[in-house]
């Protein structure tokens, strides 16, 4: 899933979206997020291969009914952002393609879950608005993950593990 498409199904979630269906609204961008998660790749071309969607289901459940409680919205778009940052703690990634220079992928995991970026929301916000300050924050967020791919690297006839760090997911 592309980022065009991401925010098209989030716009049309929105617009869907009624008080009481809380639960329905947080899994639909739970989901959307956990698939453009999956279609993402480090900067070796490996993707997640491993997420735990159910930090986002409640996490968002969660941040919606503060916001809906009158909850400060500052607070409920930084809970929005320690959810996310707690989901890529636990994401797990590929290891099919090794970095240049190297022969085989032992582990490739992130290291740092990224910078939670937040962002703001107002009473009198449209959902686009919303929607699309909200992708922003998540574009900044998937270029501030690091990663680190160990690879085997041959050094005369010996293979010796080696550690690549990476930044961003694109």
């Amino acid at each position: 899933m592309n980022w065009v498409t991401f925010e098209n199904s989030l716009k049309n979630g929105f617009k869907l979206y009624k008080y009481g269906n809380e639960k329905e609204f947080s899994n639909n961008f739970a989901n959307l997020y956990n698939e453009l998660v999956l279609s993402g790749l480090d900067i070796h071309n490996n993707y997640p291969i491993k997420t735990n969607i159910n930090i986002l289901q409640i996490g968002f459940f969660n941040a919606l009914i503060k916001a809906r409680r009158g909850v400060n919205l500052k607070k409920v778009s930084k809970d929005i952002m320690s959810t996310i940052i707690i989901y890529w703690t636990s994401l797990t990634m590929g290891i099919s393609i090794p970095p240049p220079g190297s022969v085989k992928s032992i582990e490739n995991k992130v290291i740092f879950p990224g910078i939670p970026s937040s962002f703001s929301i107002y009473n009198i916000m449209s959902g686009d608005i919303f929607i699309k300050n909200l992708i922003n924050h998540l574009k900044l967020h998937f270029n501030s993950i690091k990663g680190i791919n160990t690879s085997l690297v041959p050094i005369g006839t010996a293979l010796i593990p080696t550690q690549f760090i990476w930044t961003g997911i694109k």
